[in-house]
Parts: C-alpha cells; structure tokens; sequence
C-alpha cells in the first residue's frame, strides 16, 4: 500500500506546514490526520453508512444530516417509524410543504430520499430539503 509517507522530506511540505502554522495558524497535525488523532479529537466520519430493513444492503448518509440529539450513548442511531421514500428532492420537498394530510410528513416520518448518490468530488447537496425538514422538525417539537 502507498502512503504518504515518501512525501515527509520534501521541501515543498515544510513550506506548506510552515504556511499553515504562520500565516492560517492551523496545526499542520490537524489538516490529514490518522484515525486515533481524529478521535482523539472527536472527530467523526463524515459518511454514515446504515443498514436495517429500509437499506438491508446498505446506505449511505452525510453523517451531518443525523442530528446529534437521537444518537445513544453508544454511538448508534436508532429510529423506529414509517419510512416516506421519494425518488428526488423534489418530490420531498413537496410532501414537506403538503397541506393534504394524506401526502403530508408527519412528526416520526423517517424520509428516503433515493438516487442521491456521491460521484466523485461531488454530492450533490439536498440543502433545501435540510433546511425545510430542520423548520418542519421545530415546529412540531
């Protein structure tokens, strides 16, 4: 396995460390660290991936996207509820905005928004439908 560790002596690195502390005051240890130093931090993965009867196969979730405050104490999400699948942000953002109680989500509604996927750099961000989802969530608490 190739790692980064034939990048230690060069040059070009120390002046890149040195940048980072003197002019952005940012510990270089801090930009690409290991595992143990991310938790030691306590720091997450970015991406959680869930698996259960929604996604028996597996998912994949900003792990932004889970609010802290349903997380047990052992680190799991657990969520029990009718799941409400849509195949675009659109459709999602329509059943937030509902007035039909029929179509309308529902406090306890665990949303599937499926055929949002990363590709490559980029995930393509649902950030209307988090922030919808955020002001249904707190006028229904």
């Amino acid at each position: 396995m190739r790692t980064l560790y034939w990048w230690e002596d060069f040059e070009r690195r120390h002046d890149v460390r040195k940048y980072l502390k003197d002019v952005d005051g940012v510990d270089p240890e801090d930009v690409i660290m290991s595992p143990d130093r991310a938790s030691e931090k306590k720091l997450t993965s970015t991406v959680t991936f869930p698996r259960g009867n929604i996604a028996p196969e597996g998912s994949v979730i900003k792990s932004t996207a889970i609010d802290p405050s349903v997380v047990d104490s052992d680190g799991v999400y657990r969520k029990v509820g009718p799941a409400r699948v849509f195949r675009s942000e659109r459709a999602a953002m329509g059943a937030i905005k509902s007035r039909d109680d029929e179509h309308k989500i529902k406090a306890g509604d665990i949303m599937v928004v499926t055929w949002v996927v990363p590709l490559g750099p980029v995930w393509k961000r649902c950030i209307s439908l988090k922030a919808a989802s955020s002001i249904f969530h707190m006028a229904n608490t």
